[in-house]
């Protein structure tokens, strides 16, 4: 607990005087009156600034209800759906699912003052520098997208975290940080508890505190104060208090019975089947249930909302999606199509692959750019844009046999064919998505998803206000996952097409997490989280 306010009280004068009060049943009274003898000191509240000593709690504290939808199970979020031939999405059938398991503590600052303190800029250099001051809020107007003036809340830390980005040695400052000393970053470290780590389901199972009975949030921890000085863009992942949720990809029953398109009808069934953790199919040869080993088992490559068994699958929808079959035969290929340009880039479709008509009738790919028998071949534009393309990465990394790193999660030592293959994967904004093993011991395809902790919520999407993200104080942020949109992040940071770094800003334009927080007195926030 730490003061409110500063205050101010009346001692004896004389030392002597302190002997009416040296016993345990005539202490000195700090907010009442004092009369003994000849000494009368008034620490009432009779007298103006005085009576009772108000405090507050220094800490803030997180707690968490399961905001899922009702007709989901626990915890768990429709994040992928049906798509029309047409391209519309059929939010009625939806076809893979994610369950949130665990939640991880990030950058919780491991410093703070007792008292706290407040200026203009979040600087104790700054105008209205003030210990024990008044934190202001700020309210954006709508209309001009100006803010009222509120200030900032000064941490021990506003020198650095003002400055240039912090970009490594973040042990300095806090406890379970997000990134290594280094800047690295790696998922993994929630397996290895680096973070502060809990099961969803026992954070729900946890004690109730709530000033609704029926809204049913649950104490999960208490946290320090962590605030950011001036401007908003010093609002990053590198230095901001963050929750990051690790969740299983799972196939829903309708997948079970939906098909797809003509030239794979079974595709989806297969996906569901894998994620599942049941034998399943991939590239026409059947497939015992996954181990949790990203040597055994498929690789998925996640592209505009479609999540693809294998490379060779994902080459093939590129295929069906751009080529066209004209009268008499002759094909025609639409290389300004999304997804032909994240597989092949600017460059032609290599010989040897198929154009399916049907379940019984398919084409060779006759690409009339693909030249290789022509002088200087390799020497050409088309063959150069290919080698620069996704396809070209991944064919190299085939050829070579699929070498991973010599030791499971050893990415630093990963092959050079692997790490280009990522890179230009991921350049394409393509996320690759590999197997592991939970904690549990459940063998499945895990993504994660970040969120940082909102406190002057803007309600401006995509855009930062000041003091948005920050812990402070005496605050209960009360903090439920109502939606999540898409796949989070992959567990390794080289298949992530939107890694984080340390200058990553808190809030962008693309929200796939809705966080609702409630924040009441103590004070709490109800923080509504969207992915």
């Amino acid at each position: 607990m730490n003061n409110v306010k500063l205050t101010t009280r009346q001692l004896p004068a004389k030392l002597l005087d302190w002997e009416n009060f040296n016993t345990v049943d005539k202490p000195f009274h700090l907010s009442e009156i004092n009369t003994v003898g000849q000494t009368n000191v008034d620490n009432s509240s009779s007298v103006e600034g005085r009576g009772a000593v108000q405090v507050e709690r220094s800490v803030a504290r997180f707690d968490f209800k399961d905001g899922s939808p009702a007709d989901t199970e626990a915890n768990t979020y429709n994040v992928l759906f049906y798509t029309t031939a047409e391209g519309n999405i059929d939010d009625t059938t939806p076809l893979v699912k994610v369950e949130l398991q665990r939640m991880a503590l990030v950058n919780m600052a491991n410093k703070f003052y007792y008292l706290p303190r407040v200026s203009a800029d979040g600087h104790p250099t700054g105008n209205d520098f003030a210990i024990c001051g008044a934190e202001k809020g700020w309210v954006r107007d709508d209309a001009t997208g100006l803010y009222s003036a509120g200030n900032y809340v000064v941490g021990p830390y506003s020198t650095v975290f003002g400055g240039n980005t912090v970009e490594t040695d973040f042990t300095d400052y806090f406890n379970y940080p997000f990134f290594e000393n280094n800047g690295s970053f790696n998922n993994a470290t929630m397996a290895g508890n680096r973070w502060n780590v809990y099961k969803v389901t026992d954070v729900l199972a946890g004690a109730q505190d709530n000033y609704k009975p029926e809204v049913k949030y649950h104490v999960w921890r208490y946290v320090t104060e962590n605030a950011l000085p001036v401007g908003p863009e010093k609002q990053m992942n590198g230095v901001s208090t963050g929750i990051v949720f690790k969740a299983r990809m799972l196939g829903t029953d309708k997948a079970l019975t939906t098909e797809w398109q003509s030239w794979n009808k079974d595709y989806i069934k297969n996906v569901a089947n894998c994620l599942n953790g049941k034998a399943f199919e991939a590239n026409g040869q059947a497939r015992n249930p996954i181990k949790g080993n990203s040597t055994d088992d498929p690789i998925l490559y996640y592209f505009n909302g479609h999540l693809y068994m294998t490379w060779e699958h994902i080459r093939q929808a590129a295929i069906q999606a751009s080529v066209t079959i004209g009268t008499g035969g002759s094909m025609e290929i639409n290389r300004s199509n999304s997804l032909y340009k994240a597989v092949f880039g600017d460059g032609p479709i290599p010989a040897g692959h198929k154009y399916i008509i049907s379940e019984t009738e398919e084409k060779d790919v006759v690409d009339s750019q693909w030249l290789p028998t022509s002088e200087g071949w390799e020497q050409s534009a088309a063959y150069k844009a290919w080698t620069e393309s996704a396809d070209y990465a991944w064919t190299q990394w085939d050829k070579a046999g699929k070498p991973v790193p010599p030791t499971l999660g050893d990415e630093a030592n990963a092959p050079a064919t692997l790490k280009t293959m990522r890179e230009k994967v991921t350049a394409a904004g393509i996320t690759i998505y590999q197997s592991s093993i939970s904690d549990d011991g459940v063998p499945g395809y895990y993504c994660y998803y970040y969120y940082w902790n909102r406190h002057n919520d803007n309600e401006t999407a995509g855009v930062m206000g000041p003091m948005e993200f920050a812990v402070v104080r005496n605050n209960v942020y009360k903090l439920s996952v109502d939606k999540i949109s898409r796949l989070g992040h992959p567990r390794i940071p080289g298949n992530d097409p939107d890694k984080p770094t340390p200058g990553t800003p808190d809030e962008s334009d693309e929200i796939y997490l809705d966080v609702t927080v409630d924040i009441v007195p103590w004070s709490v926030r109800i923080n509504s989280i969207e992915f």
